[in-house]
């Protein structure tokens, strides 16, 4: 799996009215090209109905789709599995099992690998599988906690010396996040403090405070933010305007 989605809001994304708009949003990293389905001169979401079983199918014959779009995927075939059509059912029944199996598959080569040495790759590796994991049972309170505690138990396992960029940051904050541990996650972000000062670490720290229910900070953050809207994306400021209530 590639592309952590941070950004993702479920349930908010941008939708284009034309193929047009769609193509500039492609274009501009604002959504992904994946969740998109080109149908002569219009374009419609992967998740509305009624549902383009071949884009679904050719999806799903992809490996290494983003996490979104997998996430997508998943609440689609959840919603197939309790259809009247029994073809359509078992569809998504063996769907399901299809991804979940993938990452089973690689969580246990990933497994395997840490048993011959272990290097912080592997384990930041599992962290982010388990991570993952948990947003495709996020339906499932148990499951999504069990799944986050598991990534947990990876992250606990690094070095302190760990030379994280900023996606590995960002996944183990976000682990601190959905588990409720706001300290760990702010603690994390003051060991990489050398680049607090960049825009996707500002975006965590408004992130983790939003979560704290400390909006004087969010503001203050979102508010600097601002001043640089020419640097921003159109996810980025849908983001901001989701914590600052403009939506």
């Amino acid at each position: 799996m590639v592309g952590f989605d941070f950004f993702r809001i479920a349930g908010r994304q941008y939708r284009p009215k034309t193929p047009h708009s769609a193509m500039k949003a492609v274009e501009a990293q604002v959504l992904p090209v994946e969740a998109f389905i080109s149908m002569g001169t219009s374009v419609k979401p992967l998740a509305e109905e009624p549902y383009n079983f071949l884009e679904i199918e050719s999806m799903l014959s992809r490996e290494n789709l983003d996490l979104s779009t997998t996430v997508t995927l998943v609440e689609i075939f959840r919603r197939l599995i309790k259809s009247s059509d029994q073809e359509k059912a078992l569809f998504a029944a063996e769907s399901m099992n299809l991804i979940e199996g993938r990452y089973n598959q690689t969580i246990e080569m990933r497994k395997e690998e840490l048993r011959h040495e272990k290097r912080p790759k592997t384990l930041v590796e599992l962290a982010r599988l388990y991570y993952e994991y948990s947003e495709l049972h996020r339906q499932v309170a148990t499951m999504k906690d069990f799944y986050l505690r598991e990534a947990h138990r990876y992250i606990r396992m690094l070095p302190d010396n760990l030379e994280a960029d900023t996606e590995t940051v960002r996944l183990i904050v976000m682990i601190y996040v959905e588990l409720g541990l706001y300290e760990e996650a702010l603690l994390t972000l003051e060991q990489f403090g050398n680049r607090k000062d960049e825009t996707a670490f500002l975006f965590l720290r408004a992130e983790v405070e939003f979560r704290r229910r400390n909006f004087i900070t969010v503001f203050q953050i979102c508010t600097w933010l601002l001043q640089r809207q020419d640097q921003l994306d159109h996810e980025q400021k849908l983001l901001i305007a989701h914590w600052l209530g403009h939506e």
